[in-house]
């Protein structure tokens, strides 16, 4: 239904007043302030004597933390490289518009570290928040995640590091960590072959007593023991 018909319909059951929970936990003009403007316009067009309360942005709420982590927890325990996440991006004149302060947000590099008003309707530092939330909740390591923003519109700057760039990034990072790690195990490979080698050497020149192959024996076992 739409949000006229739904007020109607509330309001023929007699109600006087609206808990209005918009289904966004980050606050934004265009998903969070939308809602709540619909509605406001609504019951202005229809009474005049209701009352709308509204709940903030639950961004950081246990409860939603929680539900966030209970999702993810089956594709951790099985296992990842590195975990991505990435929120839909929004102009950066948007933050700067829904600024009560006008003076705050992208000021500076903290800007959403350091304590303002403006966080109650900002949107980068309530979804940094909600991950620093989840990564605290699922002990995910801080070397082990990254933060991007996808769907970019237009020339205007967004908020980045944008999501395609990120993936490319870590695709070539983890490429050259695969390659590193291919390289040390074919170093290995050949030191193991070169101790295999020179055991052979040094078995084919004593006599075939067992007196005479324990010291070789020994050593190559050694050999290959500081190597694995």
């Amino acid at each position: 239904p739409s949000i006229e018909s739904a007020l109607r319909k509330l309001l023929s059951q007699g109600v006087d007043e609206v808990y209005l929970i918009p289904m966004f936990p980050h606050y934004a003009m265009a998903t969070f302030e939308a809602v709540v403007v619909g509605v406001e316009d609504a019951l202005k067009k229809l009474s005049t004597t209701v009352r709308l309360v509204t709940k903030p942005p639950y961004y950081d709420d246990p409860v939603y933390i929680d539900a966030l982590v209970a999702v993810a927890r089956p594709h951790l325990d099985s296992g990842y490289d590195h975990l991505l996440f990435s929120y839909h991006g929004l102009p950066e004149r948007h933050l700067r518009k829904s600024d009560p302060t006008k003076s705050h947000c992208l000021a500076s590099g903290t800007c959403c570290q350091t304590s303002s008003e403006a966080h109650k309707t900002c949107y980068r530092h309530q979804v940094l928040a909600t991950t620093e939330e989840f990564v605290k909740k699922a002990g995910i390591p801080k070397d082990r995640y990254s933060i991007a923003y996808q769907s970019r519109l237009g020339r205007d700057p967004w908020l980045a590091p944008y999501t395609d760039a990120t993936i490319e990034q870590l695709a070539e990072a983890g490429a050259c960590a695969e390659q590193s790690r291919l390289d040390r195990a074919d170093r290995k490979a050949q030191q193991v072959g070169h101790v295999l080698i020179r055991a052979v050497l040094e078995l084919a020149h004593h006599e075939h007593g067992s007196e005479d192959l324990r010291h070789p024996v020994e050593h190559l076992m050694r050999d290959l023991s500081d190597l694995l």
